[in-house]
């Protein structure tokens, strides 16, 4: 993350670090807890700061999560829940761009991330959705959605 972060020219700092280092914590505890009937299943507010990270540590981690998307592994799927659709938009471009940084193998045509909002709804049916592993959607849009008990939820902004 820190790289990531000042790839962007941003600089790190202790507290940051340790905001990061919560959230990886937080994010690495759900995904352990995906195949485990008995794990955790209910959803972590991340509480760190305006302009602590938390959004690109969200976009980070589920990029390197497709590595699990090689042949023989399950993702353990992600839900980012944002205010804005414009947000929603940029989050799911970033993922797929990181991811392809990541895993130059994916294709080109791949999508790791969706948005899924009231602009795009007619593009993403709502049976779809459950074929790309990170759904990135609006408040709005998780509100009306009747199914969404396919992913862990690994950040709300």
């Amino acid at each position: 993350m820190k790289k990531h972060w000042e790839g962007y020219g941003y600089v790190s700092n202790k507290a940051l670090e340790t905001t990061w280092g919560q959230m990886a914590d937080a994010f690495i505890e759900h995904v352990m807890a995906h195949d485990d009937p008995n794990g955790k299943d209910d959803w972590t507010v991340l509480s760190a700061p305006t302009g602590s990270g938390k959004t690109q540590g969200a976009i980070l981690y589920c990029a390197m999560l497709s590595e699990d998307l090689k042949v023989g592994t399950e993702h353990p799927g992600v839900l980012i829940v944002t205010k804005l659709i414009d947000d929603a938009n940029d989050i799911a471009e970033g993922i797929n761009r990181l991811s392809r940084r990541f895993h130059p193998e994916l294709p080109e045509s791949a999508s790791v991330a969706v948005a899924y909002h009231s602009r795009n709804k007619l593009e993403h049916r709502r049976e779809s959705l459950k074929d790309f592993p990170v759904l990135v959607i609006t408040h709005k849009a998780f509100e009306v959605l009747p199914e969404r008990v396919w992913v862990t939820t690994i950040y709300s902004g």
